[in-house]
């Protein structure tokens, strides 16, 4: 059904009329509803709190008072409240005790009665509006005072527990959550018109940026110790899957100005470039944005960039072998040796997993100077087993990466000597491209 359907029709002015208050009522109806539908048609959501003081002491002792706001109602309504003004919304919340035995929060609404066509707006069932005095006014011509005329004000109302009925306009305010014979504000976001730095949603924006440029510099030092690693070319290709979106989202952000819904369409474009860090996986189909609960909608997306992001891990250095002819070999520290070493193994381009798995399950393990006695004796050196990750050191492999564990076995490995790896067995084609030791960060500090 057409939304225009009830738009008042234009008075039409002329001279000589007979002026009524309707013509004026009808005017003001008119504009209100031609600025509602332009701004709801151009702004999908228009409506939500800009500015929101409440008595934080008076909370606490189980009254909600509403000090100071600016916000816009679902239909068009601007409000303003000051208590210097004497104008403030109260709740008492000793009358929902019976709520908060069921459950320990409460969400409020704030809320006005709709407008409608066939009740007065001030003496109806449901006002809209309260008829309250001027108070001080200057004539703009003369810069006299005026004298003291009639004026409308918006007759709100706080609910809680259950949304109000149809008769009202509203939108969710706040969630009370009861602990003990305290009160205090939930986790919560009310709909709003823009997103500071200060607030919970900027809170939640800004920790990711700065864990991504985290994520970023610590991939960064990575190729400036190894530039030359195919590893240091995937720690590239990370950043700049990082980069990409990063940018414009870290923009927005960092205005503090941004509407809630641009700046989660710029998070959910952001999860769309870090997905590439999610290779084998389908990116989730996230629910619609919720302008009423817009935390909810942001910690869905939130939720899943750390996803991606624990891809990339920070509890291990990268230490890689250097490779000569068949033999990966590397100086092993003494400060490195823990029960079990934590090997990762990159195959060719000729080389399928299976073909990856075999080359390492018959590989000779040990350091350079068990060597000799190894081959000689025709076995493998340190026991070395296959795993999927680990989650001491917050390890997830990287695509085409086999991990394995190798037995800090002192038959085989002797600290402070070069640690060998190799396949006597192999081909040029069927040989690793590269193999690092994975060194948690705690042992490094300990050095």
């Amino acid at each position: 059904m057409s939304v225009l359907r009830q738009l008042k029709k234009a008075v039409q002015w002329h001279d000589g009329m007979l002026l009524r208050p309707e013509h004026f009522q009808q005017a003001d109806r008119r504009g209100e509803q031609l600025r509602h539908f332009q701004l709801s048609k151009v702004l999908p959501y228009y409506w939500g709190v800009s500015h929101l003081k409440i008595d934080e002491v008076l909370l606490s002792a189980g009254t909600l008072r509403i000090l100071e706001m600016d916000a816009i109602m679902p239909d068009g309504m601007i409000i303003g409240i000051n208590a210097e003004d004497g104008d403030h919304l109260e709740l008492e919340l000793s009358d929902y005790a019976d709520h908060f035995k069921k459950s320990k929060s409460l969400l409020v609404y704030l809320a006005i009665p709709e407008h409608r066509s066939d009740a007065a707006s001030v003496t109806s069932e449901f006002p809209r509006y309260e008829s309250v005095e001027s108070g001080f006014v200057i004539n703009q011509n003369t810069g006299e005072e005026a004298p003291r005329f009639a004026c409308l004000k918006p007759h709100l109302k706080l609910f809680a527990g259950e949304e109000p009925s149809g008769r009202f306009v509203f939108f969710p305010l706040i969630k009370i959550d009861q602990e003990k014979a305290n009160y205090d504000i939930s986790d919560f976001t009310a709909p709003a018109l823009h997103v500071p730095l200060t607030s919970k949603l900027g809170s939640l924006c800004t920790h990711t940026v700065k864990n991504i440029r985290t994520k970023a510099s610590f991939l960064s030092e990575q190729i400036r110790n190894d530039k030359r690693s195919i590893m240091a070319q995937e720690s590239q290709l990370h950043i700049k899957t990082m980069m990409a979106g990063l940018i414009g989202f870290e923009a927005l952000v960092q205005t503090g100005k941004t509407h809630p819904f641009n700046l989660y369409v710029g998070l959910s474009n952001l999860a769309g470039h870090l997905s590439a860090l999610r290779p084998n996986e389908i990116p989730p189909a996230f629910e619609p944005y919720d302008h009423d609960d817009a935390l909810a909608s942001f910690r869905e997306v939130l939720d899943y960039i750390a996803y991606c992001l624990n891809a990339l891990q920070e509890g291990f250095s990268i230490v890689p072998f250097a490779k000569d002819d068949r033999v990966f070999k590397v100086d092993l520290e003494r400060s490195w040796m823990a029960e079990k070493l934590i090997i990762g193994v990159k195959g060719s381009v000729h080389m399928q997993e299976k073909d990856l798995i075999e080359w390492i399950t018959s590989a000779v393990i040990a350091t350079k100077d068990f060597v000799e006695g190894v081959r000689d004796k025709r076995i493998l050196g340190a026991s070395r087993s296959l795993i999927s990750g680990s989650k001491e050191l917050r390890l997830m492999p990287s695509r085409d990466m086999i991990l394995l564990e190798i037995v800090y076995d002192h038959s085989f490995i002797n600290p402070d000597e070069e640690f060998q790896i190799f396949n006597v067995a192999d081909t040029a084609l069927k040989r690793p491209t590269e193999v690092v030791l994975y060194v948690p960060r705690q042992t490094e500090k300990q050095q």
